[in-house]
């Protein structure tokens, strides 16, 4: 997960010191402040200034004696977002200020309070699945807020797919790699237990930072391929669009029992933990 700064800054000023805060801001350093209507529980009104690249809002609170100033933090997932600041002793506080359910208040150990809130944006940006009518393809799309350059060489370098290629807490190891038309890569999916399971892939076409397409199959430690489901064939594409990147692939099977036996197996979820590896190290 990631976190970053928002761009809402609020200042939550008792009310005997709103009126005079509000002109400072408006008449003495002369910026773009303008009231905003607001039905709430504990903010009175509230005024928006427009504060470089960020908005702060004076909101005027009864029953306090001294301002404070509250932060904004966003992150790509609320869910884990909390389970991650929990699992490090930083507690939810939302008995503050009533806010959506989707969002937390939380506090840094100095006391200063922070709004914890998903980027709805990043929400929409989730691996999605289509499978086709034929029975035997599956299309997955995934878009990235990251230059082309950078995604294809988190597929085509085995020093990046080393770090994201796996769904936590399993890793991937690479024991050989050549990103060519006609070379392979050879890598194990190793368990936290030291389990291994091992598969190869054939590079067939490539166009640079545009397409490849594969062919994968599970195997040995010597590459050798097992037996019991055929190949299953792979064309990745890369497509920008400003600055995010969107790929799409297409993973098309030999039969259709061996599209189901792979959907049992826990592809769907697996990769998705995978594009979301790659989406945290971007």
């Amino acid at each position: 997960m990631k976190f970053r700064p928002g761009c809402n800054i609020a200042m939550k000023i008792p009310v005997d010191k709103y009126s005079d805060t509000v002109a400072f801001y408006r008449d003495i350093l002369l910026l773009d402040v303008t009231e905003i209507s607001i039905e709430h529980p504990t903010v009175l009104k509230t005024h928006k200034v427009l504060f470089g690249h960020s908005v702060l809002w004076l909101d005027c609170i009864k029953g306090i004696e001294e301002s404070a100033l509250w932060l904004e933090i966003v992150t790509n997932n609320i869910d884990n977002a909390t389970s991650y600041l929990l699992s490090n002793n930083i507690n939810t506080h939302d008995y503050l200020e009533a806010i959506p359910e989707n969002m937390h208040w939380i506090k840094d150990p100095a006391g200063t309070v922070m709004i914890l809130k998903e980027n709805i944006k990043t929400k929409n940006m989730e691996t999605k699945y289509e499978e086709m009518a034929d029975g035997k393809t599956i299309v997955a799309t995934k878009t990235y807020k990251a230059p082309l350059k950078d995604v294809w060489n988190a597929w085509t370098k085995s020093e990046e797919l080393d770090k994201w290629w796996a769904p936590k807490p399993w890793k991937a190891k690479t024991k050989s790699f050549n990103f060519s038309e006609g070379g392979q890569w050879l890598y194990a999916m190793q368990g936290p237990e030291g389990e291994e399971h091992w598969a190869i892939v054939d590079y067939l076409t490539i166009k640079d930072q545009a397409y490849f397409t594969s062919k994968d199959n599970f195997c040995d430690a010597d590459g050798n391929v097992q037996s019991g489901m055929g190949d299953t064939h792979w064309q990745v594409s890369f497509e920008q669009d400003n600055d995010e990147t969107t790929v799409i692939v297409k993973l098309s099977f030999q039969t259709e029992e061996d599209k189901n036996k792979l959907v049992q197996m826990g592809f769907k979820e697996g990769f998705a933990m995978c594009q979301n590896n790659l989406e945290e190290i971007l």
